[in-house]
């Protein structure tokens, strides 16, 4: 089935979410980038999510961000603190409105939530980030559901 798929996918890429302890103003909410492998991983796995008929969710390890991350949107020069977490999970709510869009956080997961629009507009700036495109975002009208999406310097 979708779902036996959606589980046994293997994302082994590097993804890395980090949310800026400084400046927030200028920074509100998470930002992510991926690597090319993930950046590959994860379209598969919309792909798959967006052929359920039925609300799924992955949860896939995190990568720690280094400079080479952190430094791309030039945060205080690179120096603004930052936190991250181990796990983000990936949820569809095939029975939400399409525009739905959800950030929950726990202690140890970042936990994103949509509907079918926001999948593919998820997907498309996964498959863009490998291309050098960045510094925009996914959101609703809360500063708590803001996704900045960034380049990597090495692909």
């Amino acid at each position: 089935s979708m779902k036996q798929a959606i589980e046994k996918l293997r994302i082994s890429g590097g993804i890395y979410i980090w949310k800026y302890a400084d400046n927030e103003r200028n920074y509100p909410g998470w930002n992510l980038t991926v690597d090319l492998v993930a950046s590959r991983e994860l379209t598969q796995l919309f792909d798959l999510m967006d052929q359920c008929e039925w609300s799924t969710s992955k949860k896939i390890f995190t990568s720690l961000p280094t400079d080479d991350e952190v430094s791309v949107p030039n945060n205080r020069n690179g120096n603004a603190k930052w936190t991250t977490k181990p796990e983000i999970t990936l949820s569809t709510r095939t029975t939400e409105n399409p525009d739905y869009w959800v950030i929950n956080e726990t202690q140890k997961n970042l936990e994103i939530h949509f509907g079918k629009q926001k999948l593919k507009e998820l997907k498309e700036a996964i498959i863009s980030i490998p291309n050098g495109k960045g510094d925009f975002s996914i959101s609703d009208d809360s500063d708590e559901n803001i996704l900045t999406f960034w380049w990597r310097v090495r692909k």
